[in-house]
């Protein structure tokens, strides 16, 4: 009998399988671990790739807002938005200058609890935390339409900062094949209506795949029991 522990919710769910019944392991890549993620986190905005320090990036005067993953996308934000925060002050900016904004897509707002789960104690006493609200157009400002007439409305706070700087981690996701990265600030700072829309095109291109999958998944238990 072989182990396995699947992560589920906060913690793992155990599964025991017989070992004539696997078929192989799938295992990714090996690679190094990051242990001190604010070291890490502090080298790569002094030395970034392709672009200047981040201390040379915003300068004093700036309204500088800082986009977060929300709580279903735990990436140890709390570890490394420290770093970010302390370097944009490092530039002149002040803490009142700054804005972290909880990137919820079409999801709720944060209770204060998970606000300090993702950012952290010290920096939700700090620095203002606002949460998107793709519902809310009041706090949505309208930047046009793109080249197939899609309607794009994105957060306020995002649209009038003078810098925007996006965190988060590149991960799997099973509607976009990856998430994270640039994808925080298109698609989790629209309108509601703005996503609806892109995921209609979505939902169409998932119905195919997941068709494939369920036939690839019948033909794989198959051979499995």
């Amino acid at each position: 009998m072989r182990k396995y522990q699947l992560p589920y919710g906060n913690g793992f769910q155990e599964v025991t399988l017989p070992e004539e019944k696997i078929l192989y392991d799938i295992h990714g890549n090996q690679a190094a671990i990051q242990e001190d993620i604010a070291a890490a986190t502090l080298a790569a905005v002094r030395e970034p790739i392709a672009s200047q320090p981040l201390q040379k990036v915003v300068q004093k005067g700036d309204k500088v807002a800082v986009i977060v993953s929300d709580v279903t996308r735990l990436v140890r934000t709390a570890e490394f938005l420290p770093v970010i925060i302390g370097e944009i002050n490092a530039a002149g900016v002040p803490d009142e200058d700054i804005t972290i904004v909880v990137a919820t897509g079409t999801h709720r707002a944060h209770t204060h609890e998970e606000d300090i789960a993702v950012c952290g104690e010290e920096i939700v006493k700090r620095i203002k935390i606002h949460q998107h609200d793709s519902r809310n157009n009041e706090e949505l400002t309208d930047l046009g339409v793109t080249s197939f007439g899609t309607l794009i409305l994105i957060d306020s706070y995002v649209a009038e900062a003078d810098k925007v700087i996006i965190t988060g981690a590149v991960s799997l996701h099973p509607m976009a094949g990856f998430g994270g990265g640039r994808k925080a600030f298109p698609v989790m700072l629209r309108s509601c209506i703005t996503m609806l829309l892109r995921w209609r095109l979505m939902w169409a291109t998932a119905v195919i795949l997941f068709a494939r999958q369920a036939y690839w998944r019948a033909t794989l238990y198959t051979k499995i029991w």
